[in-house]
Parts: C-alpha cells; sequence; structure tokens
C-alpha cells in the first residue's frame, strides 16, 4: 500500500501596536487587527530603550504542517 503525505509552510506578517510594556514582568503587549491581543516575555532588555507604548511593530511567524497517512 502506497504512504501519502506532505508538507506546508507559510509565513505571515501582521502590523500590530505596541499597547502596554511591563518592563518588571519583561513582557509587552501588542493589539492588532480586530482587536487580536498578544504579549510576549522579551528576552533582550535592551528592547525597552527602543520602543515607546503606541509604536507600531510588524510580527512575523511562521507555521510548518507536515502530513503523513498510513
Amino acid at each position: 500500500m502506497a504512504q501519502t503525505s506532505g508538507s506546508t509552510a507559510t509565513v505571515r506578517t501582521m502590523t500590530a501596536s505596541i499597547a502596554a510594556i511591563d518592563k518588571s514582568a519583561s513582557s509587552m503587549t501588542f493589539v492588532g487587527p480586530n482587536g487580536w491581543q498578544y504579549s510576549r516575555r522579551v528576552v533582550d532588555p535592551t528592547v525597552f530603550d527602543q520602543v515607546k507604548v503606541g509604536d507600531r511593530i510588524d510580527i512575523t511567524w511562521n507555521t510548518d504542517l507536515v502530513v503523513s497517512e498510513e
């Protein structure tokens, strides 16, 4: 019996605004299209010196999907 498989990758970019900066928790909160909201821990604390609430940033991420049927 033949095995079926496939994969795909998608790269997406969204423009969001910085809604909050919490230096004590080392995190930022972003707001994007349709009220989308996301908080993220910041590993490099020097980033906080480069941005402020209200700045618009581009967020880029990728998704990979691999499917295999046996």
